[in-house]
């Protein structure tokens, strides 16, 4: 997990425990990628990039519940489902 610290502020705490601490979700995604920077003098952006094999963890759904957070201006998801990726590695079945 790469987690962005170019600063000390305690939205970043709060956005990584949204992801990965809300109960909308059946399990709590993994977070592979988190950035958190300032855009403006109160107002922020953030990238996340999470695994999850759960169907209802979807990029619109992560932005709805960081939409509680008024100073995060942008945020940009990307949700990876590992199952999909484990299928495409699997050998083929023989004949």
């Amino acid at each position: 997990m790469l987690l962005d610290r170019e600063m000390d502020h305690p939205l970043v705490d709060k956005v990584r425990q949204a992801l990965t601490g809300d109960t909308a979700w059946q399990a709590p995604p993994q977070i592979d990628d988190l950035h958190v920077w300032r855009v403006g003098r109160d107002k922020f952006a953030v990238i996340a990039s999470l695994a999850s094999d759960d169907p209802s963890l979807t990029p619109a759904a992560v932005r709805q519940v960081l939409a509680r957070y008024a100073e995060l201006a942008h945020v940009s998801v990307e949700v990876n489902r590992p199952g999909d990726l484990r299928k495409l590695q699997a050998p083929p079945a023989a004949a």
